[in-house]
Formats: C-alpha cells, sequence, structure tokens
C-alpha cells in the first residue's frame, strides 16, 4: 500500500505548526494541495486527516469495529466519566440499549412543556435586557438557554431557581476548564495547586455531589417524575434487566451537558448569523412561523410542520458543524483510498471539508434551505452530510438538539425581530467545537 501524501515538516515539531493558527483555513488548503488523506505528524504520532464522504463512511460505519475514541477523549473522563459519547465495549453497548428508547423523538416529546417554560423565562429576561441596553450578546445568551433547558429537563421543575442556577455555573466553569486542557499538547496534573485546577476540583466536586444526591433522591420515589433524571434512574436493560450504577447516571447527565453548548447553545448564534446575511431566507422562516404557529408555542406537531426552519439548522449545521473534526484511534492497520494507515494511530474526519467538498456540495459556501429537501436528500452520498457522527454511535442527543433549537428560535423569532450588529466581522473559532470568535451582538426589537 502507498503512503499518503504529506506537506513539508518542520525539525522537531515535525508538523504540529498545522494545528495552531487557522485550522480550518489549514484543513481546506491541505485538501486542495494534497487531496482527501493528508498524513501528518505530531510528535511521535502519525495522524491522517480524511475529507471524503467515503472515508468517512468506512470509519464510522463499515469498518467502525477497528476505530475507538482513544486519546483525544481520554482526556475528557476526569469531567464525562463513562458517559454514552466516550465508553466503549460491553458499557457502551449496555449504556445504549439502556438509553435509546428515550431519547427517540416521541418520547422527547413528553418534556416539550417543560423546555417552552425554560424558554419563555430566559426570553422575559432578554426583553428586559434588551430595554436597558442597546445590545445583547447572543453568543454568551444562547449558550445560558441551552444550558438552563438541559438543566430543567434533567432535574424537573421542582428544583428551585437558585439551585439550578449554581448547577449551571459550576457546570459551565467545569466544562470549559475540560476543554482547554483537552486541546493542550501536554496534561497538566490535577493536583498541581494552580488556581485552575484548585477551582477546577472543587467546583467538580460541588457538582457531582449535587448531582448523586438527585439520583438518591430518584432511586428513593415510588414514581417518576417528570425529568430525565428519573428517566435514567428507572431505566431497565431491555436484554438484562439491569438498571445504570449511579455512576453511569452521572456521567451521563454531564454528557447531557455538553451536548446542551456544544451543539445547541454554539449553533443558535450561527442560525441567526446566517439569516441575518441571508434576507429572503429569513423572509420564509418568518413567514412559516407565522402561519404555523398562529402566536401560539409550538407543540410536537407543529414542529414538525416548521420545515424551512428546520432546513435552515441543517445548513447551519452544514457550513459550521460543531463536530467540524472527529477524532478516532485505530486498532489494526487500515486501507483508505489506497494509503496504509498504521495500527495504534490516529484518523480525524473533517466534517467542516466534508460538509464543503465541491464534488457533493454544489456552491458548497452558499446557504440553501433546498438542499435539505427531500429529494436533495434522497440524491445525496448519505456521508456527505454527518453532523452528528454516523453508524452505531451517531450522536445520541441529535433529536433533543434539533427539537432544542426548533422551540428557541421559532419563540424567539415570534416576539423579536432580531438584527446583528457585527455580523460582518463574526468568525469561527475551532477548538474543542466551533463557537463564533468574540461577542455576537444582536438588537432585540419585540415585534
Amino acid at each position: 500500500m502507498k503512503i499518503a501524501p504529506s506537506p513539508r515538516a518542520l525539525p522537531l515539531i515535525n508538523h504540529f505548526h498545522y494545528f495552531l493558527g487557522d485550522r480550518l483555513a489549514t484543513i481546506l488548503r491541505l485538501q486542495e494541495e494534497f487531496g482527501d488523506v493528508v498524513r501528518l505528524k505530531i510528535g511521535p504520532l502519525t495522524v491522517h486527516l480524511l475529507m471524503h464522504p467515503d472515508f468517512a463512511k468506512l470509519v464510522l460505519v463499515s469498518n467502525a469495529k477497528n476505530y475507538h475514541k482513544g486519546r483525544t477523549f481520554k482526556k475528557t473522563e476526569v469531567y464525562f466519566g463513562q458517559g454514552v459519547a466516550t465508553s466503549e465495549g460491553e458499557l457502551w453497548r449496555t449504556q445504549r440499549r439502556l438509553m435509546n428508547p428515550h431519547f427517540k423523538p416521541e418520547a422527547l416529546s413528553e418534556f416539550i412543556a417543560v423546555k417552552i417554560k425554560v424558554i419563555e423565562n430566559a426570553l422575559d429576561r432578554l426583553h428586559k435586557m434588551a430595554e436597558t441596553n442597546s445590545k445583547v450578546d447572543l453568543s454568551r445568551e444562547f449558550p445560558r438557554i441551552a444550558m438552563e433547558v438541559v438543566a430543567r429537563t434533567l432535574f424537573g421543575q421542582s428544583v428551585p431557581l437558585d439551585r439550578i442556577n449554581g448547577i449551571i455555573d459550576q457546570v459551565d466553569h467545569v466544562l470549559k476548564y475540560t476543554m482547554r486542557m483537552i486541546i493542550l499538547p501536554f496534561n497538566i496534573p490535577r493536583w498541581l495547586p494552580s488556581p485552575g485546577n484548585v477551582k477546577f476540583n472543587v467546583s467538580l466536586s460541588r457538582l457531582n455531589q449535587t448531582i448523586f444526591e438527585f439520583i438518591d433522591h430518584e432511586r428513593g420515589r415510588s414514581g417518576k417524575e417528570n425529568s430525565l433524571l428519573s428517566v435514567l434512574a428507572h431505566a431497565q436493560d431491555p436484554e438484562t434487566g439491569e438498571r445504570m450504577s449511579t455512576q453511569q447516571i452521572r456521567d451521563e447527565a454531564m454528557t447531557l451537558f455538553l451536548g446542551g453548548i456544544d451543539t445547541t447553545g454554539n449553533t443558535l448564534p450561527w442560525v441567526m448569523y446566517n439569516l441575518a446575511r441571508n434576507a429572503d431566507v429569513l423572509a420564509e422562516v418568518k413567514k412559516e412561523i407565522s402561519s404555523v404557529l398562529g402566536g401560539l408555542p409550538p407543540d410536537s406537531i407543529s414542529l414538525r410542520k416548521l420545515e424551512k426552519l428546520q432546513a435552515a439548522i441543517l445548513e447551519t449545521l452544514r457550513l459550521y458543524p460543531q463536530n467540524y473534526v472527529m477524532a478516532r484511534d485505530t486498532y489494526e492497520d487500515d486501507e483508505i483510498g489506497g494509503y496504509h494507515i498504521p495500527r495504534d494511530s490516529s484518523v480525524f474526519i473533517s466534517m467542516y471539508a466534508i460538509h464543503r467538498h465541491k464534488d457533493f456540495w454544489p456552491d458548497p459556501l452558499r446557504f440553501d434551505l433546498s438542499r435539505f429537501s427531500p429529494e436533495a436528500m434522497r440524491d445525496r452520498h448519505h456521508n456527505a452530510y454527518n453532523p452528528f457522527g454516523a453508524g452505531q454511535r451517531k450522536c445520541l442527543g441529535s433529536n433533543f438538539a434539533l427539537i432544542e433549537m426548533m422551540l428557541v428560535l421559532s419563540m424567539m423569532i415570534q416576539r423579536f425581530d432580531v438584527r446583528l450588529c457585527n455580523a460582518d466581522d463574526i468568525k469561527p473559532d475551532p477548538r474543542w467545537s466551533l463557537p463564533t470568535k468574540g461577542a455576537v451582538w444582536g438588537q432585540l426589537l419585540p415585534v
């Protein structure tokens, strides 16, 4: 087998400099110069950057047994533990069986009323902010709303607001610190008494204590509450009848918080950005929302009728996928695109590059809702669009995220005329995920 093409390396650091600076531009430049498989060396580690849907399918679906989450996700264990997003083998299979039934759209529809109440309160807060401030930073407010929705959906309506806010603040700090640690090329020992480590350890300890208390409370109840934590506490494996351990429930709760920020919270500003820059599309979305909802909150039936709004979200996830690079490690040697992929090496599947691949996306930089018509989706390569992954390890929370984003946007657009003040200055900031770089300033004008 051939060795994949590789750019020129520098002494000592090899290709490490390619992971600094503008990573997204670097990915697209490497694809343009070397093709859809590029070999890179980071210290002693060999990495292959994959940028074609056929290669995504091979790693995530057809030969998924040869690939595991590996080194990148190992760093997340201190926060996530062994949740369904990071665990492997039999533990993952058991967790997936336990959780699958509860994350189908029909099961999640039970929580729509809870989400609507949280979103209404958040929009009330934004209304008050808009009365006293000329601008609101949507890059901060949308993730906050997403965290509030996850917290209330997890813990239920009966938990006092001050306790919910305390959980949110602790999760926010712990998660941001963890994400910073993941992208560092070296490990900082947790026992090192640096200010960041001390605050992280205290926040994580308090957060764990709170969640364990909630789990014990749910386990002691005779009936179920309308909360995801209650669902997880009482869920039984359909094959064995076993239930999750307290630690497993805690780990799944933390994974849900990550999805709330990474997918929902970071994508919503990008949707508003795309709509603000495409006035004709925004007009179509507003007209659809008005026609379908008539000023009322959405429900599970009306959500399915908001086809243009859903297409706007899906097209945004094409242009700005939060999983812009998916990392996997190999168990054994493989061949991808005719090139040798050695055992115990890493592959980085660039969904950012695949979602802009000219062979599958005509005029790829254009924001175009017609890409998600039934006909267009039927005729397109199935793995040309994978914002939530693919195969057995496709993100379990994708339905949760899409429902939440549609609720937030439909309710916000009914209530406010949102005008971005700095749309021309907004750029992506590739970290663990793909938030906007800096603030997204918006004027919220009541309608």
